[in-house]
C-alpha cells in the first residue's frame, strides 16, 4: 500500500484553512446535537475489479447501464475495459480499448472515460491515442455501442487535431442532440500549454454510425481560472429541456487568480 502524494496547486497564491470545513458538523454541535447523522446504504454485492497497481494515477472510472457495469483503469498500454453483469460478475476479458474493433487505426494511450447515455440507451468509451503510423498522442477516440449491449458492436470515432495533445478529456451526456467534452491542451511539439478546449460533438450522427461527424470547438486560455473546467453530465430519465444550452463547470478560486472573485463553483 503507497502513501499518497500531496502536490500543491502551483497556481495558488497562499494557503489558507477552508472556513466551511466541518462547518455544518460544527453547527449541529453548537444546537445540542449529539452527533450528525450518516447515511449507510446497503451494499448487495462487493466485487474486487481490475486494478492497476503499477501506474499512477490509475484514473478509474465505471458506468452502470440497465444489464452491464463497464469499468475503466490506465493500463501500460492505453485504456484497459472490463464488462460486468449486474451482480458483479466479469463477462468479458480485461482488454485494450483500441483493441475493441478490428482495424481500429490508433494507438491507445489512456485517460479513458466510460459513460452509459440513459436517453438513447447506448454506452459511450472514449481515450486520447495516437493515430497509425504518427508518433503524437493529438487525437480523441469516441466508441459508441450499435446496441444497449457492450458485448456486441461499436461505432468508432477519431477526432485528430496535429498540433495539440488534448490532456484529461472529460465526456458529458446530455440531450438527444450533443455529447459535450473538454480538454486540457499542450501545443505540438512541446509541451506548451495551449489552454481549456470545450467541444460539442452531433450526437444523431454518432448514434448512427455516419462516417462523418460535426463537432465544434473553442479554447480559453486562462490557465488561472479555467484550468480543470468539465462538461456537466445530465442524470435521471428525463433529458433536458429541448433547446437548453449544455453546460460547463469550472472553479473561481481567489488565490489563483488576480480578479476579484468569491470562492466558487460557477
Amino acid at each position: 500500500r503507497k502513501n499518497p502524494v500531496i502536490q500543491w496547486d502551483r497556481y495558488t497564491k497562499a494557503f489558507k484553512e477552508d472556513p466551511l470545513r466541518n462547518k455544518g458538523v460544527q453547527k449541529k454541535l453548537s444546537q445540542g446535537a449529539s452527533k450528525a447523522k450518516v447515511l449507510s446504504p446497503e451494499i448487495t454485492y462487493n466485487r474486487e475489479g481490475m486494478t492497476a497497481s503499477e501506474l499512477t494515477p490509475a484514473d478509474p472510472t465505471l458506468c452502470v447501464g440497465p444489464n452491464h457495469l463497464i469499468q475503466m483503469v490506465n493500463g501500460p498500454s492505453g485504456s484497459y475495459f472490463q464488462v460486468f453483469n449486474k451482480t458483479g460478475l466479469p463477462v468479458s476479458t480485461p482488454a485494450y480499448l483500441d483493441n475493441l474493433v478490428d482495424g481500429a487505426g490508433y494507438s491507445g494511450a489512456g485517460d479513458g472515460i466510460c459513460l452509459y447515455d440513459q436517453y438513447s440507451d447506448r454506452y459511450i468509451m472514449t481515450e486520447f491515442g495516437t493515430p497509425e503510423g504518427g508518433s503524437d498522442i493529438n487525437t480523441l477516440i469516441f466508441f459508441v455501442s450499435m446496441t444497449n449491449d457492450p458485448l456486441q458492436s461499436w461505432y468508432i470515432y477519431q477526432f485528430t487535431d496535429t498540433t495539440y495533445f488534448p490532456d484529461y478529456p472529460k465526456i458529458s451526456v446530455w440531450d438527444d442532440q450533443s455529447y459535450f467534452a473538454t480538454t486540457r491542451d499542450f501545443a505540438l511539439p512541446g509541451s506548451e500549454f495551449a489552454g481549456i478546449s470545450f467541444y460539442a460533438f452531433n450526437k444523431q450522427q454518432m448514434l448512427a454510425g455516419e462516417n462523418l461527424v460535426q463537432m465544434q470547438r473553442i479554447r480559453l486560455t486562462d490557465a488561472a481560472k479555467y484550468d480543470g473546467a468539465a462538461p456537466i453530465n445530465a442524470f435521471g430519465p428525463t433529458p433536458p429541456v429541448a433547446g437548453t444550452p449544455g453546460l460547463f463547470t469550472y472553479r473561481n478560486d481567489d488565490g489563483r487568480t488576480a480578479e476579484d472573485d468569491a470562492d466558487s463553483v460557477v
